[in-house]
């Protein structure tokens, strides 16, 4: 049951609200106010941790990005540093291998001298014949 108070609390009663009815409305609108501020200020609080956190992850992401990206410019790098390394040794070998050739071409088997002529390292010293004791003869056969 509604009491007379409750209904001059709510104004119904007619005529101008007496100064508690004023006061009380006042109350009521302020708690009222202080509540909505509260969940304002609950849900931007909720508002900055998920962009912060949003933030870290983003930023988290971009490092390991980041580092990725670093790691794979290394690997590169050491890779065209490797290939030209290798081009220019097989380059100097093949000028090593075409200067010896054109060398040995042009200037015969002798280019080192006699002593690696594979003719006079093959050659035996002559053997003095056992009959005429000539050195021109052939050696004597294993046969004889």
């Amino acid at each position: 049951m509604i009491t007379p108070y409750r209904y001059l609390l709510e104004g119904r009663l007619g005529g101008p609200k007496p100064n508690c009815v004023i006061k009380y409305d006042r109350i009521r609108t302020k708690l009222a106010t202080q509540s909505e501020k509260r969940w304002q200020i609950v849900v931007a609080v909720v508002v900055v941790v998920v962009v912060v956190v949003v933030v870290e992850v983003v930023v988290a992401v971009a490092v390991a990005v980041e580092v990725v990206v670093v790691v794979l410019v290394v690997v590169v790098v050491v890779v065209i540093v490797v290939a030209v390394v290798v081009v220019v040794v097989v380059l100097v070998v093949l000028v090593v291998v075409v200067v010896v050739v054109v060398v040995v071409v042009v200037h015969g088997r002798n280019v080192y001298g006699r002593m690696n002529d594979m003719r006079y390292l093959s050659r035996r010293p002559p053997i003095p014949c056992v009959r005429c004791s000539h050195q021109k003869c052939s050696p004597p056969r294993s046969s004889e």
